[in-house]
């Protein structure tokens, strides 16, 4: 399990800097949470491209691994090199000038909603001696689908795709989360804890933009500045409403 979270922080860590191709004003928090969703996609695209090749072992996660790490070289970059010391050095003064107890509720509430998550992600899926159970109604019918799916990779070296239920016919289903979740069964993890780490982070990624903008914008920790009075002009404002042939 060690290593599936490993091979997740890698992904997660490429695609946040992947974000400072396309959005040079975002705070780090919401760099992260783009990242996360963004390397995860990666991950399992170019696992399931390279795993066409290799088919679904070392060579395919090694190779995914140092694909989602080719980001690095934006730091040989002065420009992106410079943008990237600028986030951290923004997020670290926002942090810094907050007020102590908004920090720390900030870290409650996150804290409360990893341990909330957790909780139902580890009733989505458990195994008990007897066999293995969900504590979601509406899983009762997709679980079977998903772990059969997910064994059809991992076991049954199903590449290229078919349905797992019909041979020879092709596979319609948007597989590739569970082809993600098959990649970190092959990096160790058992299948439900694959299945807990890969959505806990998406999951995870969704909690920062559920806090006021105040905690997402690093510039917010700067007391806003009263705008000066401005003069009130009624002649301007009466030739705005009359019409242009007056």
């Amino acid at each position: 399990m060690l290593a599936a979270g490993l091979l997740l922080l890698i992904a997660t860590l490429g695609g946040t800097l992947l974000t400072f191709l396309f959005d040079r004003s975002a705070s780090l928090g919401a760099r992260v949470c783009m990242g996360a969703c963004i390397g995860l996609v990666l991950l399992a695209t170019v696992g399931f491209l390279s795993a066409l090749w290799l088919g679904l072992g070392f060579g395919c996660i090694l190779l995914s691994a140092i694909v989602l790490l080719l980001p690095m070289f934006l730091l040989y970059s002065r420009m992106y090199r410079r943008l990237i010391l600028d986030s951290l050095s923004a997020s670290k003064q926002a942090v810094s000038s907050s007020p102590r107890h908004r920090t720390v509720a900030y870290l409650v509430f996150y804290f409360a909603m990893a341990v909330l998550l957790g909780m139902v992600f580890s009733r989505a899926v458990f195994e008990r001696p007897d066999g293995i159970f969900t504590g979601a109604v509406n899983n009762l019918g997709d679980l079977p689908l998903h772990l059969q799916i997910i064994a059809s990779f991992d076991l049954g070296h199903n590449l290229p795709p078919e349905d797992p239920t019909y041979a020879g016919v092709g596979f319609a289903y948007p597989f590739i989360v569970d082809f993600l979740a098959a990649m970190l069964v092959r990096t160790g993890a058992g299948v439900i804890s694959a299945m807990w780490l890969e959505s806990m982070t998406l999951a995870l990624a969704l909690a920062l933009p559920l806090a006021p903008p105040a905690a997402l914008d690093s510039q917010s920790a700067q007391p806003a500045q009263p705008e000066p009075p401005q003069r009130q002009n009624p002649g301007a404002e009466l030739g705005a409403r009359l019409p242009a042939h007056y």
